[in-house]
Order: C-alpha cells, then sequence, then structure tokens
C-alpha cells in the first residue's frame, strides 16, 4: 500500500520518487497511530461499556433486595395482626366462657337445680372452651409459622439478590481494569 500512494505521489503530485517513497512513508506511519488510538479507544470505550451494563444490573439487583426486605416486614406485622387477633379471639371466647357460667348459675339458682346438674354443665362449658381454644390456638400458630416461613424466604431472596449485585459490580470492575490494562500494554508495544 506504501509503493502504491508513493506512485500516486510522484505522478499526480510532482514528486521525486524518494520524496513520494518518504512522504508515503510517513502517512503510512501516521495512519498506523491513528488506527492504534481508534483501537485504544475502542477497547476503553469497550470496558466502560461492560462496567456500566454491570452496575445497571447491581441496581437492578439492589432493588429486587429492598422489595424482597419489604416484603418480609410485610409478613412480620401480619404475623403481628395475627399474634393480636389470636388474642383478641381468646379473650372473647373467655368472655363468653364466663357470661355463659354466669347465667348457668344464675339459671341454677332461680330454677332450684342442685349443685351437680350445675357443675356438669360448668363443666362441659369449660371443656367446650378448652377445645375451641385449643384449636384457635393450633390455627394461629400455623398462621404465624406460615408469615414466618414467607418473611424468611424474602430474606433470603433480599441476601441472594444484595450478592448478586455485588457480583456484578465486581465483574464490572474487573471488566474496566481488563480494558485498561489492554490499553496499558498496547501503549507499552508502541514506545
Amino acid at each position: 500500500m506504501e509503493a502504491a500512494i508513493g506512485s500516486a505521489l510522484s505522478s499526480v503530485g510532482g514528486m521525486t520518487a524518494g520524496a513520494a517513497a518518504y512522504t508515503a512513508g510517513n502517512i503510512m506511519s501516521t495512519l498506523g497511530t491513528v488506527a492504534t488510538g481508534v483501537s485504544l479507544l475502542s477497547a476503553v470505550s469497550s470496558g466502560a461499556q461492560q462496567r456500566a451494563a454491570y452496575n445497571q444490573q447491581a441496581q437492578a439487583m439492589q432493588y429486587q433486595a429492598m422489595g424482597a426486605m419489604q416484603q418480609a416486614s410485610t409478613m412480620k406485622m401480619q404475623m403481628a395482626a395475627e399474634r393480636s387477633r389470636a388474642a383478641e379471639e381468646g379473650n372473647l371466647r373467655r368472655e363468653r366462657l364466663l357470661n355463659a357460667l354466669a347465667a348457668q348459675n344464675a339459671a341454677a339458682g332461680a330454677g332450684g337445680i342442685r349443685g351437680g346438674t350445675t357443675a356438669a354443665l360448668q363443666l362441659e362449658s369449660t371443656q367446650a372452651f378448652q377445645r375451641e381454644q385449643e384449636a384457635a390456638d393450633l390455627m394461629s400458630q400455623y398462621q404465624q409459622a406460615s408469615y414466618a416461613g414467607q418473611g424468611a424466604a424474602y430474606v433470603g431472596e433480599a441476601a441472594g439478590a444484595q450478592m448478586s449485585a455485588a457480583a456484578s459490580k465486581r465483574k464490572g470492575n474487573a471488566a474496566m481494569t481488563g480494558s485498561l490494562l489492554s490499553l496499558g500494554t498496547q501503549l507499552a508495544s508502541i514506545g
């Protein structure tokens, strides 16, 4: 290619063959330097683009982690609400039991029912209350455990997303470092 440029310079530009060859050599050298510069800029640009893509991926993972932590917080609040609801229902059941026992005592006193019958009714009411309370407690404990499990899963998801975000950032930094090292190597080979 250098010979073709020299020939063109001597025939069109009116240069001597030696001057045309010298100028053609300078042109080729300049083109080589420009090509090297473009190659270097391209390598740095590629590394920067990779880093930006990895950082964008990391940001998406961080948003996912925040969403998972919000879900975990919601599960914790639902668990507390379930605990409160169960306690309130237990209080209402105890109140109904006390009202039933009071009504049975009042009816027994007004009707002249003997103590054995009243005691049997009270025992039956108390046993029914205990069965109902145990069943409700079990269901509440199951629901609370379900919320706790879901919350723990969301916390795990958040931790995984945070680890993925950190890994993406490291990959982006590594890509940029690789591009800069390549640039350094290419610059060292030039001069």
